[in-house]
């Protein structure tokens, strides 16, 4: 539900190319190569949408193994681009981090 919401911003703040995608639920593989097909495109960059980009993101996203999500998009006619950088990396993240803590602290001391 979450990533359905997040795709929905994504559409309203004119973002059609911002596709999120799921490993282990739903939007599925399968959804992406679907709805990135209909772009008529031939690029895909894949990124983690994780605070760390860790071993899941080095090994189902970008491995080289048959299944993960570069190899099936290269399968599939796509130039592939992965940005191994996890959330925790960009700096507004971190300031939202921050304040989001601060403001929890504040309302625990009330």
């Amino acid at each position: 539900m979450a990533y359905t919401k997040l795709q929905t911003a994504f559409l309203a703040e004119g973002l059609p190319d911002f596709l999120v995608g799921t490993v282990e639920a739903s939007p599925t593989l399968e959804n992406m190569i679907a709805l990135v097909r209909e772009r008529a495109t031939h690029q895909v960059v894949l990124t983690p949408f994780m605070i760390v980009a860790g071993q899941h993101a080095y090994h189902d996203m970008a491995g080289e193994q048959e299944d993960s999500w570069r190899s099936r998009f290269e399968r599939n006619g796509y130039q592939v681009e992965c940005v191994m950088k996890g959330l925790g990396e960009y700096q507004g993240i971190r300031d939202l981090y921050i304040r989001h803590a601060k403001e929890a602290e504040a309302k625990l001391k009330n």
